[in-house]
């Protein structure tokens, strides 16, 4: 009797762990191998002396550490406390949002379906309309369109590149304190 009840409870343990696993819409080997990935990250950054919490669910990765976060995938999203004073492009996707608000760096990758001139002139008109000075404006035409913006505002610089990329135009901001 008391074996029966033990493989009872075992195999009721397994379904319900197969139930939540499954339930989810991933594999069990695809949640094994995130919690793995996880560990190991955290692993690696406690050998450098950083403290890291890491989700990996589906399609995005987080990593939060007491100097500041990264998210890429779809989980990405702004920070509050991004600066409010940075244009951001309407209508983008999020790629990676990166963020150490203790000495004010912010980094954001996205993606869009508009030209490249057209992103490009949405920053030459807001950044200036926010208090940015224009210090630098680099234009590559032809096939792989760019253009690097570089603008400053009191002790902060702002870094806007705009790519052409095989789905439309890759958005690249990188805001520093000097």
């Amino acid at each position: 009797m008391k074996t029966m009840l033990h493989s009872l409870s075992a195999v009721m343990v397994a379904a319900v762990w197969t139930g939540v696993i499954f339930g989810c819409g991933q594999k069990a080997s695809e949640v094994v191998g995130e919690k793995v990935a996880e560990k190991a990250i955290e692993a690696g950054a406690a050998k450098e002396g950083v403290k890291a919490k890491v989700d990996i669910s589906g399609d995005s990765v987080a990593i939060q550490t007491t100097e500041g976060s990264v998210t890429i995938g779809e989980k990405a999203e702004i920070p509050e406390d991004f600066p409010k004073d940075i244009p951001l492009y309407p209508g983008q996707t999020l790629v990676m949002v990166s963020s150490a608000a203790e000495n004010q760096t912010f980094t954001v990758q996205a993606k869009t379906g508009d030209a490249t001139e057209k992103v490009a002139d949405h920053y030459k008109k807001e950044a200036p309309a926010n208090g940015w000075i224009e210090e630098t404006s680099v234009t590559q035409s032809g096939e792989q369109p760019m253009q690097l913006l570089v603008y400053k505002k009191d002790s902060r610089t702002l870094n806007v590149t705009v790519t052409k990329d095989t789905e439309g135009t890759m958005i690249s901001l990188a805001a520093t304190a000097q």
